[in-house]
């Protein structure tokens, strides 16, 4: 086994690229997106609702509290375009 293992061919420029963490891919068809924007706290927090998936909802926290920039935040982070996101946006503002 030793000798079969020491056979395989050496590949020193290969490597494992650890520096990212993993994105990862879902595809769901979103139903609503509730966003609530802690104004005090300096944070904003949206519960995606989905349809036609095993995934019903997906939590999402961002450091930001301007609505264009939570817009723009949810519609990248779920790959929607800032119409859609925007048009399926719920808010709710606290202090």
């Amino acid at each position: 086994m030793n000798r079969q293992l020491l056979s395989y061919a050496y590949h020193p420029n290969r490597h494992l690229q650890t520096d990212e963490p993993p994105r990862i891919q879902l595809s769901a068809s979103v139903l609503a997106i509730e966003v609530e924007i802690k104004q005090r706290l300096k944070f904003t927090k949206a519960i995606v609702k989905t349809t036609n998936s095993p995934l019903k909802a997906l939590e999402l926290e961002f450091p930001l509290t301007e609505v264009a920039e939570v817009e723009a935040a949810i519609a990248r982070e779920l790959g929607l375009n800032l119409k859609t996101a925007r048009h399926l946006s719920r808010y709710q503002f606290s202090e």
